[in-house]
């Protein structure tokens, strides 16, 4: 099992500083304040930049560890999963046996490139972590819905709902008025979205932060002269496998591009 990555680390120093920073009285017995209820409205905005930061930055790795490995002539899932979700047109092949334009949209090679392109492009213009923003950068990178909790992702869009009618509004407005705040309550809500439980985890399902990041680790450890290559010596002949059939598709377009 390879170790938790550099950002899930960082997320967790930045989350426990929160913690001692805004909620220093959880173990406070009665009705919190106004200052504690402003201090956990500052916790749950802070929290949710944090998270996001870190889902932004595990997907940028993810991509780069694509790049690298078919740079280097092996194909990953991520990279099929990029090439698929490119987003190009004439995912069909087109009309024409031969091409007449510049620009060769079966060329897989290309296709890959644009959609990295794309995709670290997606990842800086991303505008939170509801749903419909990480749908966008997680399946391209092969994620699929049955790897994925449900409860999870209802209690990240819940999250991402409760820091919203906070965020941009006054607290005098009646949704981000912070009267109904527990700090208790959003100091549970942010850990159980970072951190398995290990009473409700199931192997291979993605339930929390901690999980995610165990999945998307593994895409970015180099398996190549790793001890991981070792363990799985098939893992790399496919990849070379898939990649031979990339350059082969790409000496194809180059030959119609020559003749046209």
């Amino acid at each position: 099992m390879s170790a938790p990555s550099s950002h899930f680390n960082n997320l967790v120093s930045c989350h426990q500083l929160l913690v001692e920073t805004y909620l220093p009285d959880l173990a406070t017995p009665g009705i919190p304040d106004l200052r504690v209820r402003e201090l956990t409205r500052a916790f749950i905005a802070l929290a949710h930049a944090e998270i996001e930061f870190y889902f932004e930055s595990v997907c940028k790795d993810v991509v780069l560890a694509a790049e690298a490995e078919f740079k280097a002539g092996r194909v990953t899932s991520t990279a099929l999963g990029l090439i698929t979700f490119s987003g190009q047109e004439a995912r069909n092949g087109g009309e024409q046996l031969i091409e007449t334009k510049k620009s060769y949209v079966r060329k897989v090679s290309t296709r890959f490139y644009d959609a990295t392109t794309g995709h670290k492009k997606l990842v800086d213009e991303n505008h939170g972590i509801r749903q419909k923003y990480l749908a966008p950068l997680f399946v391209p990178l092969g994620l699929t819905q049955q790897e994925i909790d449900p409860i999870w992702i209802a209690q990240i869009d819940s999250f991402a709902d409760k820091r919203g009618s906070i965020a941009h509004k006054s607290m005098t407005v009646p949704e981000a008025e912070p009267k109904n705040l527990n700090p208790n309550d959003e100091a549970l809500r942010v850990h159980r979205l970072i951190f398995d439980d290990p009473k409700l985890a199931i192997p291979g399902v993605i339930s929390s932060i901690e999980s995610f990041d165990k999945w998307a680790r593994s895409l970015t450890v180099v398996l190549s002269g790793s001890a991981a290559s070792h363990t799985k010596p098939h893992s790399s002949i496919f990849r070379r496998a898939l990649w031979a059939l990339v350059d082969l598709v790409d000496r194809w377009e180059n030959y119609c591009a020559k003749r046209s």
